[in-house]
């Protein structure tokens, strides 16, 4: 879980990161936690430099920690968008909890009897280990003292309580399946707008073969492709009056090192705003060659270049901030719209804690401009909508269901709306169309999007599946007798799980299993079929594509039961830091 590292006392170590952690230095390079020692300087998050007094390694318990109540799909009910990340028991959750007080009405054949104060709030016990809720209501009779005495005294009442606004605290993640349901139902974590990018992509990039600082055009191509390209080609559909789509795709290419090619338009196209580009890495190759490409090697390490295989993968919600805004605009340019600012009314919130965020939202919409992102691929919209959350962009989905609709036999799509604010107004600044961009903003704000959640022990899966988020396949590797004795004593369960985690792979299968569908290779690495013949060639790709380091680390999670390889570090001087999955390092 990549996290920028803050300083700790002198008597104390940093909560155990998993091994593959990328830490930054106080030079600005990047180490993986495993390989500092005792003399190195790190950073902390105000940049200032902390030597590390003392490097402890072990194990510890991972926990899965999951968002439970997001948007779902009215059609098939499953949750889109939602937040997932694993955790060390070492570590704390930054929780913040609603309280309230109001007052309510009881009435009797609709005639008003009286009124009800009610409140709720947290208070810790006696040994100050624990919260708990307190929840009181109080009747002031209308009947007997007069409605409007009644309603005095209970305003009054309400304010004497005063207990509007959030609570804030924190509590070790293992002990938080101990506190009450009660406490759970008004409890929230946050999606905290803070850089904590792992690199990944952009080590895809460079094992790809693109040129080293490319990232972000090739993050902006990927949009596009997701967005408007064809799925087992490298072509991407664009409107003929955008004139200004097709310059940003050949200037992009020219720095990829990639050519393009404006295909004319088939007889039943013409007279119509449909055209086509396509990429080749060679000039004079105008239909989108895919042999010694290197965007398309890179769209094939992101699981894609299969019919059906178009996604935005999962590792982008902690990616670099800057790629997470080029992929984003892609996308936006491909299927996106942008709203001007209104000043039209809007419905609040019937919270008292939330007046401030309304007032904010109000702001954001008479300031900033609204964008929708419509698809009809779920793993796409999945994809955007957890993407823009991670950039602090609150949403809100309609799905309309397949059917007729202005004659026309029409899928069901997924329409995205991207509320107004200054994290949106900054990706929209940086696309192609001219509609669809909007002035850079002077400030720009990641806010905090607070979510319900559920914690449980990891399991091997998410082990190996967060253990994959840190490590891309090489392309080639040449087996040790050790890493063929770790990949022979993998499971069934084991493999599967690998070849779920490491996406790359699908492709790779296809190629070597011609007889077998994508459909047979999608259960078994959702760990829902045997097959033998599947398992020993994924045993072979594991053993020719990860370092025995890698597989050294999946032989841990394997043995440990639920435990992963940590790393803790002693650093002079002291801080606290909270990372963007609401997660406290101190």
């Amino acid at each position: 879980m990549p996290s920028p590292l803050a300083g700790t006392t002198v008597s104390q170590a940093t909560p155990g990161f998993a091994y593959g952690t990328l830490i930054r230095m106080a030079n600005g390079d990047e180490k993986e936690i495993q390989t500092i020692q005792v003399g190195d300087m790190v950073a902390d998050p105000d940049s200032n430099p902390r030597r590390v007094l003392h490097v402890e390694h072990g194990d510890a318990f991972l926990y899965s920690i999951r968002e439970n109540r997001a948007t779902r799909s009215v059609r098939t009910g499953e949750q889109l968008g939602t937040a997932h990340f694993i955790a060390s028991e070492a570590q704390k959750l930054v929780l913040r909890t609603r309280q309230m007080t109001f007052v309510s009405e009881t009435k009797v054949d609709r005639a008003i009897r009286g009124y009800i104060v009610k409140w709720s709030r947290l208070q810790q016990d006696e040994e100050n280990r624990y919260q708990f809720v307190q929840q009181t209501s109080t009747y002031f009779n209308g009947i007997l003292h007069g409605l409007p005495q009644a309603r005095t005294a209970a305003e009054d009442f309400k304010a004497e309580k005063g207990h509007d606004g959030p609570f804030d605290w924190e509590i070790p993640i293992q002990e938080y399946e101990n506190i009450q349901n009660a406490i759970k139902e008004r409890t929230f974590l946050s999606i905290a707008p803070l850089d904590i990018g792992n690199h990944k992509f952009r080590e895809h990039c460079r094992h790809s073969g693109l040129p080293v600082g490319t990232h972000n055009d090739a993050a902006y191509l990927t949009g596009l492709w997701i967005g408007d390209g064809t799925s087992i080609h490298l072509k991407i559909a664009y409107n003929t009056a955008d004139e200004d789509e097709v310059r940003r795709i050949r200037e992009v290419c020219g720095r990829l090192g990639l050519f393009i090619t404006v295909l004319n338009q088939c007889p039943s196209e013409q007279g119509s705003h449909s055209g086509q580009v396509s990429i080749s890495a060679e000039e004079g190759h105008p239909y989108g060659v895919k042999k010694r490409n290197p965007f398309w090697r890179l769209l094939v390490r992101l699981g894609m270049g299969m019919p059906g295989a178009k996604k935005v993968d999962d590792f982008f919600i902690s990616e670099e901030r800057s790629v997470q805004e080029h992929l984003l605009c892609g996308l936006l340019d491909s299927d996106g719209c942008k709203r001007p600012p209104t000043n039209q009314p809007m419905r609040r919130s019937a919270y008292p804690m939330n007046e401030a965020q309304d007032d904010e939202a109000l702001g954001a919409r008479e300031e900033y401009s609204k964008a929708t992102f419509v698809n009809t691929n779920p793993n796409i919209s999945k994809g955007v909508l957890a993407l823009a959350r991670s950039l602090g962009i609150k949403t809100s989905v309609h799905i309309q269901d397949a059917g007729v609709r202005d004659g026309i036999n029409r899928a069901t799509s997924s329409t995205i709306a991207l509320l107004p604010c200054s994290a949106l107004s900054n990706v929209l600044s940086i696309c192609s169309i001219r509609k669809k961009q909007a002035t850079p903003p002077a400030i720009v704000r990641h806010r905090n999007i607070d979510f319900r959640f559920t914690t449980n022990p990891a399991t091997l899966r998410e082990s190996i599946q967060s253990l994959a988020e840190r490590h891309s396949p090489h392309v080639q590797v040449q087996p040790t007798p050790q890493a063929r004795a770790y990949v022979d004593g993998f499971g069934t369960e084991t493999i599967s799980a690998i070849a779920s985690a490491f996406k790359t792979f699908g492709q790779v299968l296809a190629e070597a299993l011609p007889g077998h569908s994508s459909q047979m290779a999608s259960r078994f690495m959702r760990g829902r079929a045997v097959n033998k013949d599947m398992e020993d060639c994924y045993k072979d790709l594991i053993l020719h594509k990860l370092p025995e380091e890698v597989l050294e680390e999946i032989h841990a999670v394997t043995q440990l039961d639920g435990r992963g390889a940590v790393a803790r570090l002693v650093l002079e001087g002291g801080s606290k830091c909270v990372l963007a999955n609401g997660v406290i390092v101190c």
